[in-house]
């Protein structure tokens, strides 16, 4: 299970784990609901991605809108390679803000 975490500087921190699929949506769904409401900057800890399905990346897309729209700052820490490819190969990388 992905984890949240508030640092010591105000960062919330969700660290992901290695395989995203529909069975961990809903729990994910919560912990970026709560990282919005805390207002402060969101850090994506996606080092250890291995797979990640489709309606993840569609959770992520519709999470970096509403961060936009709410101005919390939310960034990526160590993308996978998995998630780089499935965010290409589904044309969501300009939505998710991945450079790779």
């Amino acid at each position: 299970m992905s984890f949240l975490k508030k640092a010591a500087s105000g960062v919330t921190r969700i660290e992901c784990e290695d395989v995203l699929d529909i069975s961990k949506a809903k729990s994910l769904h919560e912990q970026l609901k709560e990282s919005l409401g805390q207002g402060s900057e969101v850090e994506l800890n996606a080092a250890n991605i291995q797979r990640i399905d489709a309606c993840v990346l569609q959770l992520f897309t519709a999470f970096f809108k509403a961060a936009s729209t709410n101005s919390v700052a939310v960034r990526w820490v160590e993308p996978s390679d998995a998630l780089l490819r499935s965010a290409k190969l589904l044309g969501l990388s300009s939505h998710l803000e991945l450079n790779g």
